[in-house]
């Protein structure tokens, strides 16, 4: 409930700012291999996959695993105000994510 007017603000920020949807989508592995969907709010362009094929000879990362840029063109100016609110970060919402993950994968189990 605390962190409500804060997730309406970047919903808000995100859906003025660009086009496309508030949320983004990906596949993630889990505890013991298990593939599940993760949600996120959207901070990159909607092509984001496609224009990192583009970039990938500028990855900065040092083990090459990770992609990543200091300046990423793909990022929207509201990741740097998701950012600077850390809000995102807080322990109760990680604990809620947590809670979502463990109770989806508790339920495709029964």
């Amino acid at each position: 409930m605390i962190l409500s007017p804060f997730l309406l603000a970047i919903t808000i920020a995100i859906k003025t700012s660009s086009p496309g949807l508030v949320f983004f989508q990906q596949e993630r592995v889990g505890l013991q291999g298990k593939v599940f969907q993760m949600w996120k709010f959207r901070t990159m362009v909607i092509n984001a996959d496609e224009l990192q094929s583009q970039l990938e000879t500028q990855n900065e990362s040092e083990d090459g695993i990770m992609f990543k840029l200091k300046h990423d063109p793909r990022i929207r100016p509201v990741r740097n105000i998701i950012s600077s609110l850390k809000c995102l970060h807080h322990k109760q919402y990680k604990e809620y994510n947590l809670f979502l993950m463990s109770h989806s994968f508790s339920s495709e189990l029964n």
